[in-house]
């Protein structure tokens, strides 16, 4: 008896992480905008100041503050197009990403989607 209840609660356990595991890819897959649209195209709907984090998507993540939202975030996309200027001139950001650090204070402008970030701008802003 105890050796089937065993079975069962193993199984049920299982199935759960299998479903979990699902949606957790499957809901990554969601959130991701498409990066195929031309640069020239974007919306820029975001201009924050914030600090950059590591990212759960994407490499780098924004966290800013809006009044009564504390610690709000976005995940940076940097396109071929994302321009940065980290105190060494403007520089594409797919070139220099490695050259951010965490907890850097930043500018950031581009086209938010749900909790993405296609960048269009990132500025140092640490003076």
């Amino acid at each position: 008896m105890k050796k089937v209840f065993f079975i069962i609660v193993t199984v049920i356990i299982l199935a759960v992480l299998g479903v979990l595991l699902y949606a957790a890819f499957d809901k990554e897959e969601e959130i991701l905008p498409e990066q195929t649209e031309d640069e020239e195209s974007m919306d820029i709907n975001f201009s924050e100041t914030g600090n950059l984090t590591e990212g759960t998507y994407q490499d780098w993540r924004l966290v800013y503050e809006e009044p009564g939202a504390p610690a709000l975030f976005v995940e940076l996309i940097f396109t071929e197009q994302s321009m940065c200027n980290i105190g060494e001139g403007e520089q594409k950001c797919t070139e220099i990403k490695e050259k951010l650090e965490i907890g850097q204070r930043v500018s950031v402008l581009g086209e938010k989607q749900q909790n993405m970030l296609k960048v269009h701008t990132l500025e140092d802003s640490s003076e």
